[in-house]
């Protein structure tokens, strides 16, 4: 990013002969303030990157997790726009037509390096829960901080002084040829196939590998069912999870070599009726009823 907002625009800079202004006027003024806000809108991103996908902008660390809080709660790209202001506030700065137009190719590049590469990369990555932001969260215009998308729920009663630690998790609602749906029954209740998302691995891969693990077989990811949150307590390791949960529609793909299902766990094929009965989660039942709905 250093090349792209410094280094370049003083060679272009130096190449038109523009210097530094020798006097402070309102066009200074204002460039320096824009410049500023949109350093300070890339700084925020970078630290929110770091804080909630537990990675950085940079390819070669990318988020594991997906960021949609701070900025990137009311546009997809703050990031880009805070570098495309520091440039504009550059170019007043300077009263640099040149620099405009250098602004205007950063913009250009940038937009058809996040249709074409960016966003199928996040839909394949993220799947269903890229699709639910890109929904509610436009890509280039900032939008109000309410929303008519309803909230996740939320289930389970929230102990108070009770510290939660959030755990971001994934389940699959699989159905059989006999429109049985399967369920996982363990010494400590019945869910639906999956689990938590572990540092490194993107939702679609903790599926895939829960589910290898708890079932023997492999699947296909499909459409999203939708997002809950589930508040449970652990008194094994004395301590309580918020586990924000994404439910997608998966099918069956065959067996995988040299897998079965974990010792302690069985794999029931249950009616979706009788499966909502028997789900030990509040959310996982949700999940069940909101499969059900026409969609």
């Amino acid at each position: 990013m250093g090349l792209v907002l410094f280094f370049i625009p003083a060679r272009l800079l130096s190449s038109a002969g523009v210097l530094r202004p020798e006097t402070i006027g309102p066009s200074q003024v204002a460039g320096a303030i824009l410049a500023s806000f949109g350093l300070a809108i890339a700084l925020w991103c970078v630290l929110t990157f770091a804080r909630d996908g537990k990675g950085t902008p940079a390819p070669f660390d990318p988020p594991r997790l997906l960021v949609s809080r701070g900025p990137y709660r009311y546009v997809r790209n703050p990031m880009y726009i805070g570098a495309g202001l520091v440039l504009a506030g550059a170019a007043l700065y300077f009263r640099s037509l040149l620099l405009a137009e250098y602004m205007a190719l950063f913009f250009a590049i940038v937009h058809l390096f996040v249709v074409l590469y960016e966003e199928p990369t996040l839909r394949r990555t993220f799947a269903g829960e890229y699709d639910a932001y890109r929904s509610r969260v436009r890509r280039w215009l900032p939008i109000p901080s309410r929303s008519t998308v309803e909230p996740p729920p939320v289930f389970g009663q929230r102990v108070s002084g009770q510290a939660y630690i959030r755990r971001p998790s994934i389940y699959a609602i699989i159905e059989d040829r006999g429109s049985r749906l399967a369920v996982v029954r363990t010494p400590k209740g019945s869910f639906l196939p999956g689990g938590g998302v572990e540092p490194g691995e993107t939702p679609n891969q903790a599926l895939a590998r829960e589910v290898r693990e708890e079932c023997g077989f492999a699947i296909r990811v499909g459409e999203r069912i939708g997002r809950a949150t589930q508040l449970v307590s652990s008194p094994d390791e004395s301590k309580a999870y918020e586990k924000v949960s994404e439910f997608v529609e998966a099918s069956r793909e065959g067996p995988v070599a040299d897998s079965g299902t974990e010792s302690d766990h069985r794999l029931l094929w249950l009616a979706p009726e009788e499966a909502a009965q028997t789900l030990t989660h509040e959310s996982h039942r949700w999940a069940v009823l909101q499969w059900q709905k026409p969609r």
